[in-house]
């Protein structure tokens, strides 16, 4: 059960994240997307976040896309409650309860960090692109190394979802069949983390 408090409480998962090797993890896979935006597509006036649990990397789209409007969606209504009290750019930063997959809109971009891996990919990666016609999608997988084993099995006891977890290879294979893939890059090795940047086949 602690585990189960663990996940689903705003200020516990905070001070985690404060911590090695969690702390490198999420500062160098919030750090490579906000890179990889900018290097695959450049500026947006409108952002997704979809998965946006306590608000921490929207935050740092508002910090560095100053001009921008960012919605951010997450399923957990503790988390959105946390984001909103947090919330420094209530202009132009809106959080809301909700699953994206029911979702409508048309972004200029969409991130999805940390969310893909719950969920079907293709379908998922169907939805993204839904969302941001004429934009980019990024989001990050986990390779199945030992330690992502692990914590993928305390996931499913604890809190009864499934983290999936692509080899390079087949996550390549399965999102070109429904996407064009600009880019590809590895996060954090320790993790077996990587980013990928994906738009509508051309």
């Amino acid at each position: 059960m602690h585990l189960f408090y663990y996940y689903n409480h705003p200020v516990l998962r905070e001070v985690a994240f404060l911590l090695p090797p969690l702390l490198q993890w999420r500062a160098g896979t919030f750090r490579a997307a906000i890179e990889m935006f900018r290097d695959v597509q450049g500026s947006a006036a409108t952002f997704l976040d979809v998965g946006c649990g306590s608000g921490a990397f929207t935050r740092q789209l508002a910090v560095h896309f100053p001009n921008s409007r960012i919605d951010a969606i997450d399923l957990t209504p503790r988390m959105i409650d946390f984001a909103i009290k947090r919330n420094r750019y209530p202009e132009r930063v809106k959080f809301r309860v909700g699953d994206f997959m029911a979702l409508d809109g048309d972004y200029d971009a969409v991130f999805a960090l940390y969310t893909i891996m719950l969920l079907p990919l293709k379908s998922a990666v169907e939805k993204l692109l839904d969302l941001t016609p004429d934009g980019a999608a990024i989001f990050n997988l986990t390779i199945p190394n030992t330690l992502m084993r692990l914590h993928r099995a305390f996931y499913s006891i604890f809190i009864g979802s499934q983290v999936n977890l692509y080899p390079v290879q087949r996550a390549v294979a399965e999102i070109s069949e429904v996407a064009q893939i600009d880019d590809l890059r590895h996060v954090a090795t320790s993790e077996g983390s990587y980013l990928i940047a994906v738009r509508r086949k051309r």
